[in-house]
């Protein structure tokens, strides 16, 4: 009896500290500071991202080394990558193509995005498009979990 009750004993003490996760599967992006709000918050609370599906966009600002995020993913992993890009209007799309806009899409995305991805991955994504240059909601780099092994574990 008393080995039953120090298994369980050593079961429940591991599990209240297992540490707490967070599974992406469909995250299309959104307003970059709530994704960095979020980001500082998971990093306190020592969280692990799972990406089990598709990261685009602000979403792929989890990856940043300055979060210091525990993030893996899964063989379904999906990353999607674009510059920043300015909205005018109320569409989620209404996108500003001016050449102050552009300009201003291509130093954040130098200064900002660039710097803080892993520097394997940051090679990867220089050249992504700009909604701003091109005019085109859906302008996004794609990379698979497979090309992101090695950069990104699996979970």
């Amino acid at each position: 009896m008393r080995y039953v009750i120090a298994l369980l004993a050593v079961f429940f003490a591991s599990q209240a500290q297992a540490q707490p996760q967070t599974v992406i599967k469909f995250d299309i992006g959104g307003r970059v500071f709530d994704y960095d709000h979020r980001a500082m918050r998971w990093q306190r609370e020592g969280r692990r991202i799972v990406i089990d599906g598709e990261c685009r966009s602000a979403c792929t600002r989890y990856l940043f080394t300055r979060y210091n995020l525990d993030v893996c993913m899964t063989p379904r992993a999906v990353f999607r990558f674009h510059k920043p890009f300015w909205r005018k209007g109320d569409g989620r799309y209404n996108v500003e193509t001016g050449p102050a806009r552009v300009a201003w899409a291509n130093e954040r995305w130098a200064a900002d995005w660039l710097p803080n991805y892993p520097a394997q991955l940051a090679r990867l994504v220089q050249d992504v498009p700009s909604a701003s240059e091109i005019k085109d909601k859906f302008a996004y780099k794609t990379l698979s979990a497979k090309q992101m092994l090695g950069i990104i574990p699996y979970c």
